[in-house]
């Protein structure tokens, strides 16, 4: 169930490369070298005889800790309607122990909702978005609640940090919002970033640039992070495309990856941003 296509998260810190699939399957593999496989991550799991699968996964930024949410069906006996819920879950990559024991992301009627996971960039702050709307920040050591960011009318189908514990969300009807995750505050007025969902957003290394990709529009945007102004023209990538983007770590150019199988790298100088980006073909 669902719509997430990032199932798939690189460490930070060294060749591992977490895998999520259907039926609660996570595993992590070593790719330094000839790929192999290092061991699975237990403790999402599909409700007895419904349909299960993860919906996101996210490294913490010492690589220590994984993060990752499901999406599962809930099909009341005797009703044909279908409801889904998620669940939240962290293990400690060494081992696999479970660190966070499987949390309640609430439920929804719709596939639309989203449960997207990511970790602070001092590792301090899990944030996960709500099936009905809003981001739950929790402790990544001990699991608990640390405060709910409530928006309802609002879902969150992609979540970034920035420094500070500025935390940014890209929404279903295309907006783009900031929250100081340390007090739960919005930042600022939301901005309509696009006509469509706003599937990816990332933040530069120094946290005052971002940029953000709709869904199937092929297009990137970069933002000026204080007044969320944008910067420049769109970016175009494949027509049609949904994208993700990131910054590489010096800031200096932006890498978008698109599901038609390409890959963009962009300067992102503003004088640069109107130049032709160079690609490379992605095996899809």
């Amino acid at each position: 169930p669902g719509q997430r296509r990032d199932r798939l998260a690189w460490s930070p810190t060294g060749p591992e490369l977490a895998v999520g699939a259907h039926g609660g399957v996570i595993e992590l593999w070593s790719v330094g070298g000839a790929p192999h496989y290092l061991r699975s991550l237990a403790g999402l799991a599909p409700l007895p005889g419904q349909a299960e699968a993860i919906q996101s996964l996210a490294f913490s930024p010492d690589g220590q800790f994984l993060a990752a949410s499901d999406k599962s069906q809930a099909t009341a006996l005797g009703h044909t309607s279908v409801a889904l819920v998620a669940t939240l879950a962290s293990w400690r990559v060494s081992t696999g122990a479970v660190v966070v024991p499987p949390t309640a992301l609430g439920g929804a009627n719709s596939l639309n909702g989203s449960d997207a996971v990511a970790f602070s960039r001092d590792g301090k702050l899990l944030a996960a978005s709500l099936l009905t709307g809003g981001v739950q920040l929790y402790d990544p050591l001990g699991g608990g609640l640390v405060r709910t960011i409530s928006d309802p009318g609002s879902d969150s189908v992609t979540l970034a940090f920035g420094p500070h514990e500025m935390l940014a969300g890209g929404t279903l009807g295309g907006a783009l919002e900031l929250w100081d995750a340390a007090n739960g505050r919005r930042v600022g007025a939301p901005v309509l970033a696009d006509s469509v969902a706003v599937t990816s957003v990332a933040f530069d290394q120094s946290g005052r640039r971002l940029a953000t990709a709709g869904s199937g529009d092929g297009t990137i945007k970069l933002w000026f992070t204080a007044g969320l102004q944008q910067e420049g023209p769109r970016l175009a990538s494949d027509p049609g495309a949904t994208s993700a983007a990131a910054f590489e770590p010096g800031g200096q150019d932006l890498l978008a990856v698109d599901d038609h199988g390409g890959a963009f790298v962009w300067p992102t100088s503003l004088a640069a941003c109107s130049e032709t980006p160079a690609r490379w073909p992605v095996a899809a």
